[in-house]
């Protein structure tokens, strides 16, 4: 990966690896490519508070047209956004960024957060850097 990813990008793969509770479980999401972690909605301040600290404000389907354009790309990739589900993005003036997905379930009681390495000029190389980044720093 060059440079700015693994300074940028590996730094806050390892804080929210550090940051995140221990009680998470973390697995490898095939379908998107990249960590995921479900939990009971009585953890979920917590948890918004280390995003909100990692990425900054989350995107929603309030503020999402006023979203970068590579932003509103990436969420139209992964499906769209509905009520309650958030997304946080790291700096995208990288080759590579990291999207964090916050998705309520429909029983009100659970939500899944994932992390996803994206890049619409991104060299396979540095998708597959991120990835193993997120092996190391969740365990998968």
């Amino acid at each position: 990966m060059p440079k700015t990813v693994v300074s940028d990008l590996g730094v806050t793969i390892e804080a929210l690896g550090e940051s995140l509770p221990d009680s998470l479980k973390w697995e490898w999401d095939d379908r998107f490519d990249g960590v995921l972690a479900a939990f009971e909605i009585t953890g979920k301040d917590r948890i918004l508070a280390v995003l909100a600290a990692q990425f900054g404000p989350a995107w929603d389907i309030t503020n999402i047209r006023d979203a970068p354009e590579g932003t509103r790309t990436a969420i139209q990739g992964f499906g769209g956004l509905t009520a309650n589900q958030l997304l946080f993005t790291s700096d995208w003036n990288q080759g590579v960024v990291l999207l964090g997905f916050w998705w309520p379930w429909g029983n009100g009681a659970n939500i899944s957060i994932r992390f996803v390495p994206y890049g619409l000029d991104a060299s396979g190389s540095d998708i597959e850097s991120v990835k193993s980044a997120f092996r190391i720093a969740f365990g998968v």
